[in-house]
């Protein structure tokens, strides 16, 4: 009985809670560090790579099926010479690392072994590999996610993907205030993808394992097949003003949508945001979706040295290849070809819950984000008595409102309205030019930052918190990093240069340079206005006339709603949490006139939005009263008379 429900344990599982291990012995494990757990599709970092790299040896004897035909240590080179996109480092395979993958390679659970068949690699990151491949249960693409054996182990006892999963779609507890804020009302039939696609968040949905690999047991997702990121989206589509507003509302109703069901994401930005794909995509051939990719680059794998009396290298070919490597590394695909090809659809999806947390559980501890998006309470913490890093302000919601902010920023401007590098002081900076001084307790623990990178004689730092102002003459608030003249200063030069003092103001006047020139940025416009299911597609190809275009000639957006897109930002940026405005009043603001946005009282809406909705509107809300009406009139009964029945009433 018990060997039939450990089998059970290791089918494929619809994702609900935790993923149990599969009963195997403990992983062998190498000196690595894994966090949380990595992103999918999101473009890897490429990682240096070794001339050459050894294996076997001490490393490998602990495993007997994994070992090559001599326990002394082996040599591999990695002939990438003509690899244009990233691979993986060879060291990153071998006892608790990667699972070798090779093309045509088919995986799944003990129960349909062969259901997923490999095409393409998508990424790779520190925590694993991720694969395009065929479900050969409903032929669609998917994004297969196989996670080295030590992140496997850990992923196993704490995976925050599958706890956000299990809390997007289970909890209850928002449903109501769901239905009121979103056109459209949770229906009891939808799956959790369907809920999740209409709210523009993708998580893996299913996981199974595979045991008794090389390197150890592999957990391994499964997650819709997305498109690119969206960092680059300002410079190819920023200046279609009508598709900024469209991609930007799907966002804060996404963030919307996790606040309203109790997890804060801690990690937004357009890293994590993803386009979706075209029905097209599913319908594509195995060679037709590799070509869309731009098709595959390999890096061969050779032992080295060769045998000296065999420059051909036979005799080594004849040795049994080591099973914990691949015997090639198949470079990343293309992902921007697939906007390129025009098989990208306007929608978006938010994904790496990492470092998600509950809304009732605000965080003491930073969750990592790049300081660019960080907010004060996230770039600006303190230590605590055992020297580790904590926030003065625990993070929240409004913590991700601010990561939000810098996201609209960056898509509609493409510009960083504060850092844009790890330079900390030139963060703060910005942030008191957009929002004033920076106050307590973030102004204390800044200076001693600061203090404790330049010493206590630091002079870029005011020394007291009250300054004279020099036009005035009252005692005022002193910025941290600069002084009172020297702010005026800086907005004044703002103003001689755009109009507007403030730097968000100013930024926006300039307008907006792309990569296209007038003609293709032209055409982009008119794809858009005539289909919008899809990203409009473009190539880099340039007529003689276009090459001939000076720089200035390329399309400039200039913002006719400068006053309101600013006015959005800097109700974001606030220095305190509090301050800061909600998802429900962001999708109200007057920027999004255009789009849905849900009243500020919900509780006046469910009148309203029935009155508003034309005669038929009337018609439900007349013939529903009378019932409505009987439920009140019932429930007041029940409530006085249910008293007077309990003996101890009159206490």
């Amino acid at each position: 009985m018990e060997d039939k429900k450990m089998e059970v344990d290791r089918e494929t599982h619809v994702i609900t809670s935790d993923p149990t291990p599969p009963p195997t012995a403990p992983s062998p494990t190498k000196n690595s560090s894994s966090p949380s757990i990595a992103v999918f599709h999101d473009c890897p970092r490429e990682c240096p790579q070794e001339d050459h790299v050894k294996v076997g040896g001490e490393a490998q004897q602990d495993i007997d099926d994994t070992k090559s035909d001599s326990s002394e240590p082996e040599y591999f080179d990695i002939h990438d010479d003509d690899m244009t996109s990233p691979i993986e480092a060879l060291s990153d395979y071998g006892p608790g690392g990667f699972h070798p993958v090779h093309l045509g390679d088919t995986l799944g659970p003990i129960s349909d072994p062969s259901r997923f068949r490999v095409l393409h690699k998508l990424g790779h990151g520190g925590f694993g590999t991720v694969w395009l491949c065929r479900d050969t249960q409903d032929g669609k693409p998917k994004a297969l996610k196989i996670l080295s054996a030590d992140a496997s182990e850990k992923a196993a006892k704490a995976c925050p993907d599958f706890k956000a999963l299990q809390l997007l779609t289970h909890s209850v507890s928002h449903e109501e205030g769901l239905s009121q804020c979103f056109p459209h009302a949770l229906r009891a039939h939808e799956t959790a993808q369907d809920l999740l696609r209409k709210y523009h968040i993708a998580l893996p949905y299913e996981h199974f394992w595979l045991p008794y690999q090389p390197n150890g047991s592999h957990l391994c997702l499964i997650a819709p097949f997305l498109g690119p990121n969206l960092e680059s989206f300002c410079a190819t589509y920023g200046h279609v003003t009508d598709l900024v507003k469209h991609v930007c509302f799907q966002l804060v109703e996404a963030m919307h949508f996790l606040h309203q069901k109790g997890l804060c994401h801690g990690d937004f930005r357009p890293a994590n945001i993803l386009f979706c794909l075209n029905e097209e995509v599913e319908r594509m051939g195995d060679e037709e979706l590799v070509d869309a990719l731009g098709g595959v680059q390999m890096a061969k794998l050779t032992r080295t040295p060769l045998d000296k009396n065999n420059k051909d290298g036979a005799k080594e070919e004849e040795k049994e290849w080591p099973k914990e490597l691949p015997r090639y590394l198949v470079g990343q695909a293309d992902m921007f070809k697939l906007i390129r090809g025009g098989w990208c659809s306007p929608s978006v999806a938010v994904i790496d819950f990492g470092v998600s947390y509950p809304v009732t559980e605000p965080t003491g501890k930073g969750t990592g984000i790049p300081l660019g998006y960080a907010p004060p309470e996230e770039a600006i913490t303190g230590k605590n008595q055992e020297g580790k890093e904590k926030t003065l302000v625990k993070l929240g919601p409004k913590s991700d409102v601010w990561s939000l902010g810098v996201t609209l920023a960056e898509l509609v401007l493409d510009y960083f309205p504060f850092a844009d590098s790890s330079d900390k002081l030139y963060g703060v900076k910005n942030m008191e030019l957009v929002m004033g001084p920076i106050p307590e307790p973030f102004r204390s623990e800044f200076r001693e930052w600061y203090k404790g990178i330049w010493g206590p004689d630091g002079t870029a730092l005011q020394d007291v918190v009250m300054v004279t102002d020099p036009e005035t003459g009252k005692s005022v608030l002193s910025p941290l990093s600069f002084s009172i003249k020297r702010w005026k200063e800086e907005k004044e030069y703002a103003k001689k240069e755009s109009g507007y003092e403030d730097p968000i103001r100013s930024r926006m006047s300039l307008g907006l340079e792309t990569l296209h020139t007038k003609r293709s940025g032209a055409a982009i416009e008119a794809q858009w206005a005539r289909d919008k299911t899809k990203l409009p597609s473009y190539t880099w190809e340039q007529t003689e006339e276009e090459d001939e275009m000076d720089d200035d000639q390329f399309p400039t957006k200039k913002f006719d709603d400068i006053e309101v897109f600013s006015d959005l930002l800097r109700s974001i940026f606030k220095w305190m949490p509090e301050d800061r405005v909600s998802t429900a009043e962001i999708m109200a603001h007057p920027w999004f006139k255009d789009r849905y946005a849900p009243s500020k009282d919900t509780k006046r809406e469910g009148v309203v939005s029935r009155l508003s909705q034309g005669t038929f509107g009337i018609i439900n809300f007349m013939v529903g009263f009378p019932f409505k009406a009987g439920n009140f009139f019932f429930r007041v009964f029940s409530r006085v008379f249910g008293n007077f029945a309990n003996p101890l009433w009159f206490l």
